[in-house]
C-alpha cells in the first residue's frame, strides 16, 4: 500500500492511495497447488475541492499496466475527462520513479 499526490487542473491536488487488489477465490480453490491468482493494481483517489463533499474516483490497472475496468467488488469509476486527466497524473507520476 502507497500514497501520493498528483495536481490536477485549476490547481486542484489530488491524494491518491494504491495497492494489490486481488481477485476473491473459492474455498476449494485454496486447496488445489497450481492455483492461478489474478492481481491488479487499485488506486482510490480523493479530490478535496474547495466545497464540503470531496469527490472520490477508483481505478484498476492489470499486470500489463493496461487501465481495466474489471473486477468483482472493487467498483471502478466510469471514463469522464477527470478520470482521463487523473490515469495521466499517475501514469506521469509513476513513470518518474
Amino acid at each position: 500500500m502507497g500514497r501520493f499526490a498528483i495536481s490536477l487542473s485549476n490547481n486542484q491536488l489530488a491524494d491518491v492511495r494504491w495497492g494489490t487488489v486481488r481477485k476473491k477465490f473459492l474455498f476449494f480453490s485454496l486447496l488445489k497447488k497450481n492455483r492461478l491468482s489474478e492481481t491488479k493494481k487499485g488506486y482510490i483517489v480523493t479530490i478535496e475541492p474547495a466545497s464540503k463533499d470531496p469527490k472520490q474516483y477508483r481505478l484498476l490497472k492489470n499486470e500489463q499496466g493496461n487501465w481495466t475496468f474489471e473486477n468483482e467488488g472493487f467498483q471502478s469509476s466510469p471514463d469522464d475527462p477527470i478520470t482521463d486527466e487523473i490515469k495521466k497524473g499517475i501514469d506521469n507520476y509513476e513513470s518518474k520513479r
